[in-house]
């Protein structure tokens, strides 16, 4: 009973280790906007009461590799403003230290790169659900309607910067 006991406070320990590696203590939202339009002012009042705190951007996409096409959380931090109370390069595999940084860039956990059978290196194409919505209308009676606009929906292209691991499935997963 001891020994069970035991392992299970230590098992307790880790798993909030890993959601607290994970997940920010607060966030905050505009849900009117969809996004704070001052972050800056915020991260102020945070470390004026002596918290640390930055922005983080996040939204739902899919990521395709030929034809395999994973619905993500895509989370975009500011690499060279993080502090040590994120330290993200723990966590970065290939013996990386810093993360490289760039347009068209990007980050994936390592179960949903061996899915997509990708590496460091590799091109992935990321698809954002709200372009792919403007394709579609719908008229007064709602019915389906495509639209007949002159824009042309077309996904981006990231090179695999890297992989992480949190050794948190449903993040190493689902996240980019």
């Amino acid at each position: 009973l001891i020994v069970v006991i035991a392992v299970m406070t230590g098992f307790t320990d880790e798993m909030k280790e890993k959601i607290l590696d994970t997940t920010a203590h607060i966030q905050i939202f505009d849900f009117r906007k969809g996004f704070v339009a001052d972050p800056q002012k915020i991260i102020k009042i945070a470390q004026d009461l002596g918290c640390e705190a930055g922005p983080v951007v996040q939204k739902e996409a899919l990521v395709q590799k030929g034809r395999s096409l994973v619905p993500v959380q895509v989370v975009g931090l500011e690499f060279d403003k993080l502090s040590d109370s994120i330290p993200f390069h723990k966590f970065l595999r290939d013996g990386e230290t810093k993360p490289e940084t760039g347009r068209g860039k990007i980050y994936l956990g390592t179960i949903l790169a061996n899915e997509l059978g990708v590496s460091k290196g590799s091109k992935v194409i990321m698809h954002s659900p709200s372009k792919i919505s403007e394709m579609v209308k719908y008229d007064d009676t709602g019915k389906i309607v495509m639209n007949q606009t002159n824009k042309v929906y077309l996904p981006d292209e990231f090179e695999v910067a890297g992989e992480f691991a949190f050794g948190k499935y449903d993040f190493d997963k689902g996240v980019v």
